[in-house]
């Protein structure tokens, strides 16, 4: 699931990457890399789909050509509660 995929290490690694490959300043904007740098540094282990989604289209960004036009879903049958 999503806790699986997203790690502290695994976005610290893409925060890394990006960095090195110059694209971290282009590809997102200051509320996208604020969002990955913090959840990196604060969260063990993203439980939480909402966050998850969001992850996912920060880092389909961030992702070469041929990688981010695969599609990327939250888990099956998910739909986000409004209050």
């Amino acid at each position: 699931m999503i806790a699986d995929m997203f790690t502290s290490s695994f976005l610290s690694d893409m925060r890394r990457k990006a960095l090195r490959k110059g694209v971290w300043y282009k590809a997102l904007d200051a509320l996208e890399r604020g969002i990955l740098s913090l959840t990196s540094r604060v969260i063990e282990r993203v439980e939480s789909a909402v966050l998850g989604v969001e992850l996912v289209k920060i880092i389909s960004k961030l992702a070469p050509p041929e990688l981010a036009r695969q599609t990327f879903h939250p888990t099956p049958g998910y739909k986000p509660s409004v209050p």
